[in-house]
């Protein structure tokens, strides 16, 4: 058993209550941060035991629990035998665990499931988890994900080593970085690699970014917000002539004369690639906005994938 006082909170995410009353079990905690909790258990036992289990460490929201058997002792769960949802709101949160009789038991804690098209309308600090999204770009410290329609793309702000082409599923909480909607994690597994990655949409500049879903906004016309389809987070294709090249982008235009600030126009493109300035290059990245120094509102960016920039024949 554990005691805790008042003033001296467990540094671990969970721990166990009576368990002086079994001692023929054993428990281990595999992986965790504030949105997540994994553990394995064996009961030595020849009945099931049920043990309470004190939550210290997850972020307030809706979460939910699930259990099963690993027969084959590879750490994961040959199938879910059992879910519980649940609500976590503070420290010292208690659930009560039945452990199967002769078996090891794999433990899970995520937050309650998402769509992308449902976290984007999520208030900042929201948990929630995402499941089965294809990775479509990679950057410093964080990368895209996507599904399978095409239609939906999230930024994720993680350093989690992910690869172009990975199945991944996300654990963490919903955050803005310069007026883009993006999922901030810690805990990526990866579900599977080599997945084929969804093919990029061909448009204009104007095209980009598009009008608000959920709570991203949408990107600035100067005048007012842009109208058409929302398409940050997505995989794009666009073209354009170099009016400008600076120390990791450059400034395209099409003839669209896209508002980026008070008394510019143009479409910046992140990339180490450069080109002189007339070049005509098309330009394969993702969908994604930025609130440029002294505006208020989001304007079109592109995050250019590797070796994603080349001349126009």
């Amino acid at each position: 058993s554990m005691t805790v006082s008042a003033n001296r909170l467990p540094d671990q995410p969970i721990s166990w209550n009576n368990t002086g009353k079994y001692t023929n079990w054993a428990g281990l905690v595999l992986d965790w941060d504030y949105t997540h909790v994994k553990w394995l258990t064996y009961n030595f036992d020849s009945t099931a035991r049920t043990i309470p289990i004190f939550l210290w460490s997850l972020k307030p929201g809706n979460y939910v629990l699930r259990h099963g058997p690993d027969m084959n002792l590879d750490d994961k769960m040959d199938s879910v035998a059992e879910t519980i949802p649940f609500t976590y709101t503070t420290m010292r949160h208690q659930i009560s665990t039945t452990l199967p009789a002769g078996r090891m038991e794999v433990w899970e804690i995520v937050p309650e499931s998402k769509t992308i098209q449902q976290a984007r309308a999520l208030p900042d600090n929201t948990v929630l988890y995402l499941t089965d999204y294809i990775v479509t770009a990679t950057f410093d410290g964080g990368f895209y994900v996507e599904d399978s329609s095409r239609l939906n793309g999230l930024r994720v702000v993680s350093l989690a080593r992910v690869n172009v082409g990975d199945k991944v599923n996300l654990s963490g909480t919903m955050t803005t970085v310069s007026g883009e909607r993006a999922i901030k994690c810690v805990h990526v597994p990866v579900v599977s690699s080599g997945i084929p990655v969804p093919k990029p949409w061909a448009m204009t500049n104007r095209a980009l970014g598009g009008a608000s879903r959920g709570l991203q906004a949408a990107v600035w016309d100067g005048d007012g917000p842009a109208s058409g389809p929302g398409n940050i987070g997505l995989l794009i294709r666009t073209t354009g002539i170099v009016k400008e090249q600076g120390a990791g982008y450059m400034i395209i235009d099409d003839g669209s004369n896209c508002y980026r600030g008070v008394g510019k126009t143009g479409v910046k493109v992140y990339t180490s690639t450069t080109f002189p300035v007339g070049s005509c290059v098309v330009v394969t990245g993702v969908s994604s906005c930025e609130i440029p120094t002294g505006e208020t509102h989001p304007v079109r960016v592109v995050r250019a994938v590797a070796g994603g920039v080349y001349r126009a024949q």
